[in-house]
């Protein structure tokens, strides 16, 4: 079964039970590490950031990629905060 906190990439995937339903600790886990994930790309473009402040454009977009992961982050922590009452 296929669900779209599978990260097969990262050989991240969650697997759902014999009922067709992934445990809460499988998704909060795979929340987590979409978390981790987006904070080695904001690391990343910072250190891009760092290598081309002469370019503006490259600074310019590597910003706007940071905010938006910025508020991914923010999504899937509320959402881990709502649903599951951490």
């Amino acid at each position: 079964m296929k669900t779209h906190l599978e990260d097969p990439e990262n050989n991240l995937v969650t697997k759902a039970n014999h009922s067709g339903y992934v445990g809460y600790h499988e998704v909060i886990a795979s929340i987590e590490f979409r978390i981790k994930k987006h904070r080695e790309f904001i690391e990343r473009d910072i250190q891009e950031i760092i290598r081309s402040a002469h370019y503006s454009d490259a600074v310019s977009s590597t910003v706007e990629r940071i905010k938006e992961r910025e508020v991914k982050i923010g999504e899937l922590q509320e959402l881990m905060k709502y649903s599951f009452q951490q």
